[in-house]
């Protein structure tokens, strides 16, 4: 019995006792992952369906943030200032930045080039159609920022299979029953990743922290700021590469998680809750490929997972093997 994370879930380090940063994003593995992905011949099958897009011209182009420094320092800087930002308040935009490079001991230089970035993700839609929307719309009352949760585990005694008994633990292949609901942005070979996941069988707790929660014209919306390196071009930033440097980071797992954290939350606060009805979706935003002429085909990844997924991984974490609701 135990508080873990996502983190060690995927790592397989043991059990330990966690610190009070544990749960918290640490997604820059820069040049480790770049290389990964670039080296890699033959990569999973996404889904039923071609994730990518036709390419255009301005594709080729290099990214705005093609000569800014990688690493952790860089992921942190970029989070702690969209965190703080008002997303629309364009004067606060430079005297933050000037802060945070302080912070985090990056050189005053490098102020103008992370000026500029920030303002085209906040400029970048999100979205197409009625749903299109950029962060730059999201006033301060709509956004939750830096969501701590904790997701019990084995916790629905007498509703495993069968109708009696002890909850089950959480395992590698209890996750990876929920994700043989499949949908075009899993990889064929996602699930069976998940079985061999060897972290101990879980009970207790799960515990996370979200980038940003927030909610536009009803619908809510879970978001990860992503600062990794993919390339050095805007097409490295399609659907197709960022599903490859998701499912090589298991951040696909993590988004799963943090979704059915705030399912369930929302199904505390908002009367009438629905998820098909409330629950817009998951956006992780790879801030280095975003910029408001290619919107949200390259840079912005997103799903709405379905809702049979959701209500097999919420009978996962609580230790049923078949249910009914999430």
């Amino acid at each position: 019995w135990r508080t873990t994370s996502y983190s060690t879930l995927v790592s397989g380090a043991p059990a330990a006792a966690l610190d009070d940063e544990e749960g918290r994003d640490r997604d820059e593995q820069a040049d480790a992952e770049a290389e990964a992905l670039a080296t890699d011949s033959a990569p999973e099958t996404i889904g039923t369906v071609e994730a990518d897009q036709p390419a255009e011209a301005d594709d080729a182009t290099p990214i705005t943030l093609a000569e800014f420094p990688g690493g952790t320092q860089v992921g942190d800087f970029f989070h702690e200032a969209l965190e703080h930002l008002d997303f629309q308040q364009d004067e606060a935009i430079e005297p933050l930045v000037k802060a945070k490079l302080d912070k985090f001991r990056l050189p005053d230089s490098d102020g103008p080039l992370a000026c500029q970035a920030i303002r085209e993700v906040l400029a970048t839609k999100l979205r197409d159609g009625d749903e299109a929307f950029a962060l730059g719309d999201i006033p301060l009352t709509k956004r939750l920022n830096e969501l701590d949760f904790h997701l019990p585990v084995a916790e629905a005694a007498g509703h495993v299979e069968g109708g009696a008994g002890e909850a089950l633990p959480l395992t590698g292949k209890a996750l990876a029953r929920a994700f043989a609901h499949r949908s075009a942005v899993i990889p064929k070979t996602y699930a069976a990743r998940l079985e061999h996941l060897r972290f101990a069988d879980l009970r207790g707790y799960l515990k996370g922290v979200i980038d940003l929660v927030l909610e536009h014209e009803g619908l809510f919306y879970v978001v990860d700021y992503k600062s990794n390196y993919l390339g050095e071009q805007r097409r490295h930033y399609s659907m197709d590469q960022m599903i490859r440097s998701m499912s090589h980071s298991h951040y696909l797992l993590q988004y799963h998680l943090y979704a059915l954290a705030v399912h369930r939350h929302l199904g505390r606060c908002v009367k009438g809750y629905q998820y098909d009805k409330h629950f817009g979706g998951v956006l992780y935003l790879y801030l280095r490929g975003m910029h408001p002429s290619t919107g949200p085909r390259l840079g912005v990844f997103f799903e709405k997972p379905p809702y049979e997924r959701m209500a097999a991984l919420s009978d996962a974490f609580d230790g049923r093997r078949k249910g009914a609701e999430a």
